[in-house]
């Protein structure tokens, strides 16, 4: 809840699981399309987490032929492996030569900082058996958001 500025919502997000009512007014912040001055969030009442899909980082990275589809679910990649770290950011994303706190996997994936940041960052050649995480259009880039450390194998 960072688009609010009311610190009571920022400070105690509903808990995982819960069912929601967000309201606020929309934006398109380059290209992604966000609840911005989110004003209410209104639990409705609680429901399982969903399992996250599992797919190839070349489906879900920018351009692939799954990254529009899954957008804003639950997905999991699998035998990952670090090929760049903090790369070039994109539009809207800092200013220049600031940290990104990204690293791309397998060539083509990006892995944000957006729910949870991974510190340090892994070293280029790194392998994770799995990395979990809400799939993400930001900044002209598909991006996975790990939600923990948990999301790391």
């Amino acid at each position: 809840l960072n688009n609010t500025d009311d610190e009571t919502l920022r400070s105690n997000p509903p808990a995982p699981g819960s069912l929601v009512r967000v309201t606020g007014r929309t934006n398109n912040f380059y290209d992604q399309l966000q609840i911005q001055h989110v004003e209410r969030v209104d639990v409705l009442g609680e429901a399982q987490l969903p399992a996250p899909a599992t797919v190839s980082s070349a489906d879900i990275a920018t351009g692939g032929s799954r990254a529009n589809t899954l957008e804003g679910m639950l997905v999991t990649i699998q035998d990952a492996e670090v090929s760049e770290v903090e790369p070039m950011a994109g539009p809207g994303d800092g200013m220049d030569g600031m940290p990104t706190h990204e690293f791309v996997v397998d060539g083509r994936l990006r892995i944000n900082d957006y729910f949870y940041r991974l510190d340090p960052l892994p070293a280029v050649g790194t392998r994770f058996g799995s990395i979990t995480g809400v799939l993400r259009w930001g900044n002209g880039n598909s991006k996975i958001e790990p939600r923990g450390a948990s999301d790391y194998q």
